[in-house]
């Protein structure tokens, strides 16, 4: 609606000076300028939103934890140069409520092992955000996973019985230590389509 809006600006103030009945709606320059601020902070929004939505048509919980950091990193940069009472609240109460909601990623290892597990990020992206702190406490949620659900099970892999045939033949062993040598392998950028590359750190 803002985009529309700015978009038939000339269309609408023109309407609203021509027609009596309409003249109490047009706006003033200060107020077009309200809209314009809005609108630059929303299609941020809208953009990390996206990157997040399940519409894509792949899994984005490894993403979840990258993109609160750029949102809430937008509205810090937008608290600090705004002047309007009214959009400076707004702000500080969206921050709050993005705050709310990222303090809740640290009662599910489900964040940190998604972050993890995508080659892109591996636990480079808390070094990145100077979270070094927060390595260990990842490792640590990542690790209980692993020991949990997937050391020593049979993967896809292993239950191919023409692929299980050739690993004896050619006396190919499976490896021990798995999450070891992808822990200490470090992230490789892998662009992935529609995704900004700028939210990736």
């Amino acid at each position: 609606m803002v985009d529309r809006a700015i978009i038939l600006k000339d269309a609408y103030q023109s309407m609203c000076q021509n027609e009596p009945k309409l003249g109490a709606y047009a706006l003033e320059d200060d107020e077009w300028t309200y809209l314009e601020k809005l609108r630059c902070l929303l299609s941020q929004f809208e953009t990390m939103t996206k990157t997040v939505s399940s519409s894509v048509g792949y899994p984005t919980i490894n993403r979840a934890m990258s993109v609160y950091n750029a949102m809430i990193d937008t509205l810090e940069e937008f608290i600090e140069q705004e002047t309007n009472p009214s959009l400076l609240r707004a702000a500080i109460q969206g921050k709050q409520k993005l705050l709310d909601y990222y303090s809740k990623t640290d009662s599910t290892p489900v964040y940190a092992v998604a972050t993890a597990m995508d080659p892109r990020m591996r636990f480079d992206w808390w070094s990145a955000n100077d979270w070094d702190e927060y390595i260990q406490i990842s490792k640590d949620m990542v690790a209980d996973v692993w020991e949990q659900y997937y050391k020593g099970k049979e993967g896809p892999i292993e239950q191919d019985t023409e692929i299980a045939k050739q690993m004896k033949l050619y006396g190919i062993k499976k490896k021990t230590g798995e999450l070891e040598e992808y822990v200490h392998e470090g992230s490789s950028l892998i662009a992935c389509k529609n995704e900004p590359p700028e939210l990736m750190y």
